[in-house]
């Protein structure tokens, strides 16, 4: 997605770039930042309707952990994210 961003960025540096699946419209403001998210959503749901709604309630379920106290440290350690150094 960086080359592909920089060949939109500086077209007159760059004669060419190559990004497999990356969202460079987004970067240029032409799209809504929702629109990734909405094509990968249909597509787990063109494949299971179930698959799809356990995925959409998860999050929903992520976003209630992180609210409550301790719930960031939870959701790091199950799934395994590193810690970020600040400055």
């Amino acid at each position: 997605m960086l080359a592909a961003w920089f060949r939109m960025k500086y077209p007159h540096v760059a004669i060419g770039a190559l990004a497999s699946s990356a969202s460079i419209l987004q970067f240029m403001d032409l799209v809504s930042p929702d629109i990734f998210n909405s094509i990968i959503s249909q597509d787990f749901r063109s494949e299971s309707e179930n698959c799809y709604k356990v995925l959409k309630g998860s999050w929903k379920l992520i976003e209630h952990t992180t609210n409550k106290p301790g719930g960031l440290e939870l959701l790091q350690k199950s799934f395994r994210i590193c810690k970020c150094e600040h400055d």
